[in-house]
């Protein structure tokens, strides 16, 4: 293999489809002197390469740098790409309230489900999701139009202990909204052993349970609310 033929990526590192050299199989110096450098794709993918190595690289101590780097990755478009840098920022970094929202306005935009799902669960995994966000996060949630990425949402978001009982209220309503039974009750399931379902949560709870279609489901439902504290 030729020097022009090397790759130009580290492995297993994803790499855009048109990146590919036909004639070695890799990212090469050949294809990346041909790339269509104007593109919006090569342009999302070069910052996202620069968002994730500096992500890696570098503990973003100061706020102001941290702030800077999200305003940065918001300007991109591709869903993917932001979707990397985002969970590699949240891996890592200990984000205040401002910065908090500032990640799930970046998501908020994002067309694709998946790589939206997936930055709200990092959020919710890695507990950021403060009590001033929760508002925040919970009307992101309710932007993801596929069942099963937001059920996924919505029971990561549910197994924060520390969540009150008007944010397991606010959780009931979005699973009760769920085109699919299969997927509402695995929320509310999850729901009914949290320590804060009482008093309006509960209600919600079995509001959102009672609505369900499908008689196996609903009885699953409420079988596990009955079971639970109140």
């Amino acid at each position: 293999m030729t020097d022009e033929h090397d790759p130009q990526h580290d492995p297993g590192e994803d790499i855009l489809p048109e990146f590919i050299c036909p004639a070695c199989g890799y990212f090469c110096a050949s294809t990346w002197e041909a790339r269509p450098a104007n593109t919006p794709d090569a342009l999302f993918y070069e910052r996202g390469k620069v968002l994730n190595a500096l992500a890696a690289r570098y503990d973003f101590a100061d706020a102001g740098a941290r702030t800077a780097f999200l305003d940065a990755a918001a300007a991109m478009k591709s869903d993917y790409e932001l979707g990397r840098v985002l969970q590699g920022f949240i891996g890592k970094e200990k984000l205040d309230g401002v910065q908090s929202q500032a990640v799930l306005t970046a998501a908020a935009r994002m067309h694709s489900d998946y790589e939206k799902a997936n930055v709200l669960i990092a959020l919710a995994q890695r507990k950021l999701v403060q009590p001033a966000t929760r508002p925040a996060y919970l009307q992101t949630a309710g932007t993801v139009n596929s069942d099963y990425e937001h059920a996924r949402v919505l029971k990561a978001f549910a197994a924060d202990p520390a969540l009150d009982a008007q944010a397991l209220a606010s959780i009931a309503e979005q699973a009760g909204k769920l085109r699919s039974d299969y997927e509402a009750a695995s929320v509310l399931v999850q729901l009914a052993g949290h320590r804060a379902l009482a008093g309006p949560a509960r209600e919600a709870y079995r509001r959102a349970a009672e609505g369900l279609r499908s008689q196996y489901e609903r009885q699953r439902a409420l079988a596990a609310l009955a079971q639970a504290r109140d």
